[in-house]
């Protein structure tokens, strides 16, 4: 019988993806559960397959979990959750980090301390509000995606619950890795540039002169996320870095499976690690491509995930150990890809009725057609679907020879597809 996955998050559907061309049964709860994610769903040989969509994971807190599914995956925020997570690990295994793992890694300025005092590089993290605000970021901490992270002192930024950071320059990059707990092995798998509200901020891809406005003065969300680039290999000496601290922070947190953390690369090619994602990141569906053609065994990032967790059972870690590397040997082979979310920016939502969503349609190639795949849309809303300002509307993917090039066909997809919603 195949592995029922229960997926709970603001986004499934890589993983609903993932998990169909792994063999396994998608069971997902999601904050959108879009057209394409309903496709996929139905399209499942099996009929077990099941989407629902929800407002707020606490509707899940009655829900009995342990008669749909084998094993859970909590993504997107979710593991956030404090009693999503009690009520979930006492009902079925995670594949992923433990429910005690997860509340440490709640305390960033716990597990930041422990990295310094291995001797890494951190940025000055705190939970009292420093006596100078310039310089410093607050972040909530019961938030993900950048989402309420800002400078210290906007108007704007959260006021409860949060910590403070030391601002760090450089540039924004997410790093995926791969443990195996009971081999006590961590692989550094890529990197993937993130593109963030005041990285793309720049280059106004809305077409509608009355919508745009000057992000850079909106340093309250200027932070969030916006999407990635990759995989990519960074200099040796960067890369040493990072695979020393992914090793260190699996070790002390008890980490296993696919997860990430994100980092700032600064100007001196220096690490500094600034969030830690003990999941399957929101940048994984980049690496599908480099697991499915590797030499490797495994047919999708989440049949990589599951093994990785679940190898104790198995008791074949050196083999497991052995496939994972050649996955990660595999990386500068692959072409690079790219997502990036657009967001309603006008100040009044957007309705997608039928002909905007055929114009959105239209654009749409598919996630899985090979060597023809050029360029994609995902995360397609429903007819009636209102677009509230300040939400997602849609994500594009692309693939290209390297970062700077995938951008600029980000970009140039981004303002056909607003030119198609206007």
């Amino acid at each position: 019988m195949s592995l029922r996955i229960i997926l709970i998050g603001s986004s499934v559907r890589p993983l609903i993806d993932s998990c169909l061309v792994a063999g396994f049964v998608p069971v997902g709860f999601d904050l959108f559960a879009d057209w394409d994610s309903r496709q996929m769903i139905e399209s499942c040989h099996s009929g077990q397959g099941q989407l629902t969509k929800i407002r707020r994971y606490e509707e899940l807190l009655n829900v009995d979990l342990s008669v749909m599914g084998d094993a859970a995956v909590l993504l997107g925020g979710a593991e956030l959750n404090s009693d999503l997570v009690r009520h979930v690990s006492g009902q079925l295994p995670f594949l992923g980090a433990g429910a005690q793992s997860l509340a440490n890694i709640a305390d960033p300025v716990g597990w930041l301390s422990q990295l310094r005092g291995a001797g890494f590089g951190v940025p000055e993290t705190q939970l009292q509000a420093p006596a100078e605000l310039e310089g410093w970021l607050v972040k909530a901490r019961s938030s993900c995606g950048g989402r309420a992270v800002g400078f210290a002192g906007h108007e704007s930024v959260p006021k409860e619950n949060v910590f403070y950071q030391k601002f760090v320059p450089g540039e924004s990059w997410g790093a995926l890795f791969v443990t195996v707990a009971a081999a006590k092995q961590t692989v550094l798998f890529g990197n993937a540039r993130q593109l963030l509200v005041r990285d793309v901020r720049g280059r106004d891809v809305r077409s509608s002169s009355n919508a745009r406005k000057d992000l850079s003065k909106n340093k309250a969300f200027s932070f969030s996320y916006r999407g990635s680039i990759g995989p990519v290999c960074l200099p040796a000496k960067v890369q040493d870095q990072i695979q020393a601290i992914g090793q260190a922070l699996a070790s002390e947190q008890s980490l296993c499976g696919v997860w990430g953390m994100d980092f700032v690369l600064d100007a001196n090619q220096r690490v500094w690690p600034v969030d830690l994602n003990t999941r399957i990141t929101a940048s994984a569906e980049l690496y599908e491509r480099l697991v499915e053609n590797s030499p490797a065994e495994f047919k999708s990032v989440m049949d990589l995930h599951a093994s990785a967790c679940r190898n104790e059972m198995t008791g074949s870690n050196g083999k497991l150990c052995e496939s994972i590397d050649q996955i990660a040997a595999a990386l500068p082979h692959v072409p690079v890809e790219g997502k990036l979310i657009l967001f309603n920016q006008n100040p009044t939502s957007i309705k997608i009725d039928q002909p905007r969503f055929d114009r959105l349609l239209g654009f749409w190639a598919g996630m899985k057609s090979g060597e023809q795949w050029h360029s994609t849309i995902a995360d397609i809303p429903h007819v009636q679907t209102v677009i509230e300002s300040g939400t997602p509307i849609c994500t594009l993917r692309e693939r290209g020879l390297n970062v700077a090039a995938v951008a600029q066909a980000l970009t140039k997809k981004a303002i056909e597809v607003f030119r198609s919603l206007e």
